[in-house]
């Protein structure tokens, strides 16, 4: 062997020991960390930081923070309309990290195969600017909300963080289901859905579950409207445009809602009672599962 091939595999050498280490490096630097609880538990890189955010025993959350991004999950162990999660979190506030906020209008899409909610905002947090898009969606008993922030003028690619989320199963959920839908109802109420402003003139009263039949009963009061104003005929009239209007609704529903889906499959009939300012009842609506 002479002394310039020597010389070459001396080099060759080199270079496989190199490109080895860096390799290694490369798997190092790619390690991620895990966060695991009782209801979900998704990877991250091991050089970002992870904190608790359990709120009470409603919420389970966890966030991870890197130089330019947080990801953040919450959950809660039974179902909420993920639009109504949203909405009360993000766009009237109630969540402190959107309390200098703008933000759009709410939209469906899909979250890693999942049907979600979505919602896009700009935040002022920390002193940073920050630009975050808001998921949300039901899975195995749990209503699931993803916050992914980035700091404006810089992008992430989370793809690989939510493609890792596993959303882990409730066994309450499937255990009796008149008590399941009244823990629903209860922690809704809890969570503020009395008083609810959908627009419109509308108003939420509350949710209850009739006490002897599968009906779910949801009270609203509206401000356009009185008692004395209604003229014989016009309740049959207002019922049958309510019909028209929520029959659609309800099957778009029972495909992105799976409380809905759940009550629904389970033969439960949906009223809706409409209450005018002084809670007189002005007319009711009865969808029944046929």
């Amino acid at each position: 062997m002479n002394a310039t091939t020597s010389k070459l595999m001396a080099a060759i050498k080199s270079i496989v020991l190199f490109t080895m280490v860096c390799m290694l490096v490369s798997c190092a630097n790619n390690k991620n960390e895990t966060v695991t609880n009782e209801n979900f538990s998704f990877s991250y890189p091991s050089e970002w930081k992870y904190e608790d955010m359990n709120i009470g025993d409603m919420l389970t959350g966890a966030v991870v923070t890197g130089e330019n991004e947080i990801y953040l999950v919450m959950s809660m162990q039974h179902y909420l309309d993920p639009e109504y999660f949203i909405n009360q979190q993000v766009v009237e506030k109630s969540n402190t990290i959107f309390k200098d906020s703008n933000s759009g209008e709410i939209t469906s899409c899909e979250y890693c195969g999942r049907n979600a909610k979505t919602v896009e905002s700009e935040i002022n947090f920390n002193g940073k600017q920050y630009v975050t898009h808001t998921y949300g969606f039901n899975e195995n008993g749990h209503t699931v909300l993803i916050i992914e922030l980035v700091k404006k003028y810089y992008t992430y690619d989370f793809s690989e963080i939510a493609n890792s989320l596993v959303v882990y199963a409730n066994d309450a959920d499937e255990s009796d289901v008149r008590s399941y839908v009244q823990k629903m109802i209860d922690d809704l109420m809890s969570a503020g859905y009395k008083g609810y402003d959908m627009g419109e003139g509308v108003k939420t009263m509350g949710i209850q579950q009739d006490p002897y039949e599968n009906i779910l009963i949801y009270s609203y009061q509206v401000d356009f409207l009185t008692k004395n104003e209604m003229e014989d005929g016009d309740d049959a009239y207002y019922v049958a445009i309510m019909k028209e209007t929520m029959l659609p609704a309800l099957k778009d529903d029972f495909n992105n809602n799976d409380f809905t889906h759940r009550c629904m499959e389970s033969n439960y009939s949906f009223k809706y009672e409409y209450y005018d300012l002084d809670e007189n009842l002005l007319f009711s609506v009865l969808i029944t599962p046929n």
